[in-house]
């Protein structure tokens, strides 16, 4: 076998990828059912393409990031900063209606997953308003 072609994996074995912004470039890129162009990030083909079984999706934000970002928000602005957090997790839970991916919320999950299963993880707490916002999020 040369260095150019696939190898095989087995049933048990699995594609990871521990960090993926996929909310966001959904947010900006909109529909991610054609592979990506060389400028952007990921597609749901090419996510496929490359095994991927398993994606640890982020909800972040960027504090005074550009205007036009989705996950922008302004200094001191924690429902901005909530928002968009919560842009980016119904984002996710559209793309699960949509068939397009299946949301981890209990290990069973990753053995009946349509689509890549996806773990949410928070980067930064920035989104977390207060303590009893923790616990809904």
């Amino acid at each position: 076998m040369t260095s150019t072609e696939p190898t095989s994996r087995t049933t048990t074995e699995r594609w990871i990828d521990g960090h993926l912004d996929l909310a966001w470039i959904g947010l900006l890129r909109g529909d991610l059912s054609q592979p990506a162009p060389p400028d952007a990030a990921v597609s749901w083909p090419d996510l496929g393409a490359a095994g991927i079984d398993v994606a640890f999706g982020t909800i972040f934000t960027e504090m005074d990031g550009p205007p036009d970002d989705p996950a922008a928000y302004g200094t001191g602005d924690a429902a901005a900063a909530s928002a968009a957090g919560r842009r980016q997790l119904e984002w996710y839970r559209e793309e699960e209606r949509a068939g397009n991916l299946s949301i981890v919320h209990q290990l069973d999950d990753l053995e009946s997953a349509s689509g890549p299963a996806i773990v949410l993880l928070m980067e930064c707490a920035d989104p977390i308003e207060n303590a009893t916002d923790a616990a809904w999020w």
